[in-house]
């Protein structure tokens, strides 16, 4: 399995001997020097920021340019303006706005704004279309102040008001302690950090999406503004995507996925600031964004086939019954349908369910591979047949085995889901999301639940201090199911 990029803080909560986590830390240190690359933008102390250049960050790289590519071959026409109206949403809830995805899109329409959070969504809106519409003249010192003042306007109070950057210290607290979390750099340095970062995003070689992290991070690190710097960061990062040839992303929210793991987002900030690694920000964004373009791809796979089959079904003169219809609806989803024998019982006889299935079969909906198990015909969305390993099974089987093994018992399911690794070339398919992994091919997959002190909680009522990452090695037969198992704690 690939090592994970662990942070100074999950060492200490791995290896109970303090001594020893040092040694490993300084070990750590040490590998990851000999691939580290130093960036030119640092904090106030003049510091250099850098990330490690490891596998992982360039895999993830690869799957989300082979999707993007994917998704300009279907050349599907779809209205930005949904999933534009939904990055609004979740980047204001981010920022403590209280409203639900439908009341958004409506209130974008219509404009009738109620109160500062439904501001703060509208104007949202506007900053994404402003970051979009610019592009690459994005970026300069006069176009970084517009889009500030396009997303706050109307939400701020008269203190934190200004034509420009702030002029004064400011500290990021927690909202319900009040305890400070973060004390951003002085007044006096933003001038010169926001200029490294315009000038660095200019003239940067690095992939694009790395540089689209870095942007997103180092705003919220400067926090050049009294308020509204995440908006405006996650609002930059996708003018800058879309400018640098990712037209797709104005079809998903990368936002929903930080609110989904909140407490990876904001760790992914505290473990870069305090060691000056941007590996940790760079893997959480780019997990982020593969997981949201791969929810999209599914989404479009699911509308391309229903597509294809109301097409046969005009063609054929098919008049489909209620049993045809609940199969045809299983196939798009899955792209396969295998009769259980639950699924049998639809019918009131084999004869019927026969004539049925041959009906589709022969109409070029269906082909039928083995007795019992029909795909899709001329279905390409998946090279072969996609299973799915549902999150809650997962969850059952890990209280199933853990006991006293696990450092927590838990009662609360996980709210994330990763596949860390895949170890067979018969694996053709792996596709994580947050509440399932889909795979398609026999071997052996590591898929990693997450249970963290944002939402989870002890059986006994206590709130977890700490997330718990328990990764499973799963052998997946042809028939879709687990064969056999093993899990790790950590």
């Amino acid at each position: 399995m690939k090592s994970t990029y662990y942070s100074k803080e999950q060492i200490k909560r791995r290896v109970r001997d303090p001594k020893e986590a040092e040694v490993i830390w300084d070990q750590m240190m040490q590998e990851r020097a000999l691939t580290k690359i130093d960036l030119p933008i640092d904090d106030q102390y003049r510091r250099s920021f850098f990330y490690v250049d490891i596998t992982e960050i360039r895999e993830m790289i690869q799957k989300i340019i082979e999707i993007d590519q994917n998704l300009s071959i279907m050349q599907i026409n779809v209205s930005t303006s949904l999933s534009m109206a939904d990055e609004s949403y979740y980047s204001s809830v981010l920022e403590g706005a209280y409203s639900t995805r439908k009341r958004a899109q409506e209130v974008i329409r219509t404009l009738d704004i109620q109160n500062r959070s439904e501001q703060m969504i509208v104007n949202n809106y506007h900053g994404l279309q402003f970051a979009l519409t610019h592009g690459d003249d994005l970026w300069s010192r006069e176009k970084f102040i517009e889009l500030h003042k396009i997303i706050t306007k109307n939400t701020l109070s008269k203190e934190d008001e200004s034509v420009d950057f702030r002029t004064d210290h400011v500290r990021i607290a927690d909202v319900q302690t009040n305890e400070t979390v973060y004390h951003a750099p002085q007044a006096e340095f933003i001038e010169g950090m926001i200029e490294n970062l315009i000038l660095f995003t200019k003239g940067s070689t690095l992939s694009p999406l790395i540089v689209a992290s870095i942007v997103h991070f180092y705003i919220g690190f400067v926090h050049p503004f009294f308020d509204g710097n995440g908006r405006t960061a996650r609002a930059m990062m996708y003018g800058y995507l879309i400018a640098k040839g990712f037209p797709a992303f104005q079809n998903f929210s990368i936002s929903s996925k930080y609110n989904f793991s909140k407490s990876a987002y904001y760790q992914a900030f505290i473990d870069t600031e305090k060691e000056m690694d941007l590996t940790y920000f760079i893997l959480m964004n780019l997990r982020a964004i593969l997981d949201s373009i791969t929810d999209y791809q599914l989404k479009m796979v699911v509308y391309l086939r229903k597509v294809e089959i109301d097409q046969k079904i005009i063609e054929n003169q098919l008049v489909v019954t209620k049993n045809q219809n609940k199969i045809i609806k299983i196939a798009v989803e899955q792209g396969e349908v295998r009769l259980s024998s639950k699924i049998q019982k639809w019918w009131e006889s084999n004869e019927q369910m026969n004539t049925e299935l041959t009906q589709l079969i022969k109409s070029g909906i269906f082909v039928q591979k083995k007795s019992h198990h029909y795909m899709l015909a001329n279905d390409k969305s998946v090279d072969g047949a996609t299973k799915g390993l549902d999150v809650q099974k997962l969850h059952d089987l890990l209280f199933g085995i853990l006991d006293e093994e696990a450092p927590l018992l838990l009662d609360l399911e996980a709210h994330f889901v990763q596949v860390t690794d895949v170890e067979s070339v018969e694996i053709h398919s792996v596709v994580p999301n947050r509440n399932r992994v889909q795979i398609g091919g026999t071997g052996t997959v590591f898929v990693t639940l997450q249970y963290g002190s944002d939402i989870d909680v002890r059986h006994d009522g206590i709130e977890m201090e700490h997330d718990y990452l328990f990764t499973f090695r799963l052998i997946v037969d042809d028939e879709g199911g687990v064969k056999d198992y093993e899990v790790d704690i950590f």
